[in-house]
């Protein structure tokens, strides 16, 4: 496993930086070996054109690493660790753990947590941004095909149940005659769901940690999607709502069109049915 000098990368695809704007990051393919049965394979990394380019110049170094994950690590002359891609931390293993102590390099502790999500949504009413979907199949049967964090979904014993006594909650909805009758059935159905809900995701969840995941995996500003409208249920509003009860962060319902204008909503509030499972 060899990694070449920098003049020799290339960039095979380019795109915008979807962590930070008016960036422009590279997928260069940096190396290439032989494994123990003697096939090819390349390296490659995502990497901002202006890293690669401070690179090129001497501003920064390199340290090269046997990790498909990280295979380098760049730093400035102060020892400064900079992120291979603005706006998103590297991941570390051991042997980069070991080398940053060893030459005393620092890291950056610019994670803001209060900017990891940005917000909770719907398919239809967010056109654009750093979008992940939490719902079981990713999102595919709204015509989502993007990023997604599945380990959020209900599973099918919350969501099977829930599912069927809701054609008769619709039924009910339809009967002017039967307005106490159908709130009394919401509430029913929507706490069995939701005490199902904590049970499985929601209770041992550490909420640090699940910041920290969605981070590493898709940087800031995240949007979490699923497809019920606002004024339905949605386990993304209990996701938002325990994330606020656990950290104070607060994670608004959102609209976002096309250019990327956020537009703050007014959601249904679920955390005082979640206290209530919490003592």
């Amino acid at each position: 496993m060899g990694i070449w000098d920098p003049n020799e990368w290339y960039v095979t695809r380019q795109g915008k930086n979807k962590f930070k704007e008016n960036d422009i990051v590279y997928f260069m393919k940096i190396g290439g070996g032989l494994d123990h049965e003697d096939f090819y394979f390349d390296i490659s990394v995502f990497i901002s054109k202006e890293n690669y380019e401070k690179i090129l110049d001497g501003t920064y170094n390199i340290a090269r690493f046997l990790s498909w994950e990280q295979p380098i690590i760049i730093y400035d002359k102060d020892k400064n660790i900079i992120p291979l891609v603005k706006g998103k931390d590297d991941i570390y293993e051991d042997s980069h753990r070991r080398f940053i102590e060893k030459n005393n390099l620092k890291q950056s502790n610019s994670i803001n947590k209060n900017n990891i999500i940005m917000g909770t949504g719907n398919y239809n009413n967010v056109k654009s941004g750093n979008i992940v979907s939490v719902t079981g199949d990713g999102g595919n049967a709204w015509g989502y095909f993007g990023s997604a964090y599945k380990k959020l979904a209900p599973k099918l014993v919350t969501y099977t149940p829930y599912a069927e006594k809701y054609q008769k909650l619709l039924e009910l909805r339809k009967d002017s005659t039967k307005i106490k009758e159908y709130i009394e059935y919401r509430k029913q159905i929507e706490d069995e769901y939701i005490k199902s809900y904590y049970d499985i995701r929601l209770k041992d969840l550490d909420v640090e940690e699940l910041l920290n995941t969605l981070y590493e995996k898709f940087g800031s500003n995240i949007i979490l999607l699923c497809h019920e409208e606002i004024c339905e249920f949605c386990h993304r509003r209990l996701i938002a709502d325990y994330i606020e009860l656990k950290t104070n962060i607060h994670i608004p319902e959102i609209a976002v069109d096309e250019k990327g204008k956020v537009k703050k909503l007014s959601s249904i509030d679920y955390k005082d049915r979640l206290k209530n499972l919490m003592k």
